[in-house]
């Protein structure tokens, strides 16, 4: 029997202590099958990882994508009415997304600690998927930081600690962080609910986003973290970026719930890059 993977953000559903299907938060399904069935009607080899069925092709090679501090795209086939596009760092605006990588000079000599406003207090709290509260979480904050580090100083320690602990491949599970820990795994979604969880328990607000990234000629789809150090800023744990690079398309914010905001534009969003820097 061979699986067909479509994705992450997966939850199970067992019978006999066999997984059969798995179905996640964007409707996206690992499901047990035969070889021919799984290759039935799809237009890749065996050995191809199937996520690419549901990226988007780039219009231009970006060459070293990760330095990027300025995209500029044409979005169409999709609505962004009702999803969490616009902010600081990126501006929708008549069909034209610009975004732009943030600037964190200032934030190393932020050496007093800030007052979370209304807004990023909430994102301070434990949720049932960011465990902030959770003992182990608590005592990974405690060993790894100095309580008199700058805030960003803590996220980038944060940030490598997660790189040199957490294994980078997919895992068949709801992601959380307490069971990421755990299992010491995960793909993108682990590494941001962990970040997140580790953020809020070193007392920065943190968020789970969720939308498109620029990789190999593609945009996939792609979850990361926005922190709250007197103003929001996009970090990438799983590629180990502070800030995420200008190809971090956001169209969800909030935690892994909120991450179902993209259900409607997955295989409907066509981009097309039109300058960058």
């Amino acid at each position: 029997m061979r699986s067909r993977w479509k994705g992450c953000w997966l939850q199970e559903a067992r019978t006999l202590g066999e997984i059969l299907k798995e179905k996640g938060f964007l409707g996206i399904s690992l499901e047990k099958t035969t070889k021919d069935d799984a290759l039935n009607g799809m237009p890749v080899q065996a050995s191809e990882d199937l996520t690419r069925l549901v990226s988007i092709p780039s219009n231009v090679t970006i060459n070293n994508s990760g330095k990027l501090i300025f995209l500029k795209v044409q979005i169409k086939g999709v609505k962004l009415d009702s999803l969490k596009i616009n902010d600081d760092r990126q501006i929708f605006k008549d069909g034209i997304l610009y975004i732009n990588k943030e600037s964190i000079g200032d934030l190393f000599k932020q050496h007093k600690a800030y007052k979370p406003d209304v807004a990023s207090y909430y994102f301070l709290k434990p949720t049932p998927f960011i465990q902030s509260d959770n003992r182990e979480i608590i005592n990974i904050v405690r060993k790894t930081l100095n309580p008199f580090d700058p805030p960003i100083i803590k996220a980038k320690k944060l940030v490598n600690w997660i790189n040199s602990n957490i294994e980078k491949r997919p895992v068949i599970s709801l992601p959380d962080a307490v069971s990421t820990l755990k299992n010491k795994a995960g793909d993108c979604n682990e590494h941001a609910v962990l970040m997140a969880a580790l953020s809020r328990a070193a007392g920065i607000p943190a968020r789970v986003e969720a939308g498109l990234v620029y990789l190999n000629g593609s945009f996939y789809y792609h979850a990361w973290n926005s922190l709250y150090f007197g103003r929001w800023v996009a970090i990438d744990p799983l590629f180990g970026q502070i800030p995420a690079d200008a190809t971090h398309i956001r169209f969800s914010t909030g935690g892994p719930k909120e991450q179902l905001d993209i259900l409607s534009i997955l295989g409907k969003i066509k981009i097309k890059v039109i300058e960058f820097k």
